[in-house]
Parts: C-alpha cells; sequence; structure tokens
C-alpha cells in the first residue's frame, strides 16, 4: 500500500486570482459604460419620437394650408378668367363705340340740297363697282339714294 500514496500532481489554474480581478474591474467599467450609452439611446430616442410627432403635425397643418390654397387658386383662376372676358367685352364695346361715333358723324354730316343730292367724298374708286368717272378725294354731289350706298360700303363719307 505504499505504493497507493504517490504524491498528487497539483492541478495549476489558467488564471490568476488577480487577473480574474482585473479582467471583472474591466467587465464591470464597460457595463457602466454600456449603461451609460443605452440610457443616452434612450433619451436619445424620446427626443427623435417627440419631434417626429411635432413633425407629423406640421406635415398635416401644411396638407391643410395646401388644400386651402389651392382652393384660393381655382378662385383667383376664375377671377383671372372672369376679367380676362371683360376686358374682350370693353375692347368689342370700345370698337362698336367707336363705329356708332364715326357712323353718328357721318349722319350727321348727311345734308340733302334742294335737288335730294347730298355732298360725299370718295374714298375708293367708284369706277368698277358703281361705274363712276370720279378720282380717290374728289367731292361731289350725288343723289341721296347712291350716295348714301357709296357711304355704307365705305366707297365715299359725308362731307359739309
Amino acid at each position: 500500500m505504499a505504493e497507493d500514496k504517490k504524491p498528487k500532481a497539483t492541478v495549476q489554474p489558467e488564471f490568476s486570482v488577480e487577473q480574474l480581478q482585473t479582467e471583472n474591474g474591466a467587465l464591470k467599467d464597460r457595463v457602466k459604460e454600456l449603461e451609460k450609452t443605452s440610457e443616452q439611446n434612450a433619451s436619445d430616442r424620446d427626443t427623435l419620437l417627440t419631434e417626429n410627432v411635432g413633425l407629423k403635425q406640421r406635415v398635416r397643418d401644411l396638407e391643410d394650408k395646401e388644400k386651402e390654397l389651392s382652393g384660393h387658386l381655382v378662385d383667383a383662376t376664375a377671377v383671372f378668367n372672369a376679367n380676362e372676358d371683360l376686358k374682350q367685352e370693353v375692347a368689342d364695346l370700345k370698337k362698336k363705340v367707336a363705329e356708332l361715333s364715326a357712323e353718328e358723324n357721318s349722319t350727321s354730316l348727311r345734308k340733302e340740297d334742294k335737288d335730294g343730292n347730298i355732298k360725299i367724298k370718295i374714298l375708293l374708286s367708284p369706277a368698277g363697282k358703281f361705274l363712276l368717272p370720279y378720282n380717290v378725294g374728289q367731292v361731289v354731289s350725288h343723289p341721296a339714294n347712291q350716295a348714301d350706298e357709296m357711304v355704307d360700303l365705305k366707297y365715299a363719307e359725308y362731307v359739309k
């Protein structure tokens, strides 16, 4: 039995107590650092969520404003088109007034003499249409019905 009492071999630990304590301290420092980072990330996330809510509200407000402005744009377009129509109508009326004034002035110059003739000034050559031998610019006295026809067709105008 003496042989059974052989000295037992001692097992050497892979890490020493000092190494484990150093690593434990480093791990605790790293955990604290990660906790701080986690707290900061949570704070940043809350800030971003709050900003996101504000931005969503801003988008809704802008969409509402866009709808309101597009309604105004439709109104403005209608007003613009109506204004253009009115401008055209005014131009047409001015043209009509000018025509009527010219006609009124020309008819107010129409005076028959005792023979039933009216003095007219020739504006276009009447040679082809009326078979008359007058020149442009010539003032002549003509029977009322023919003078009126020449004035109506713009071949002549009344004179005093």
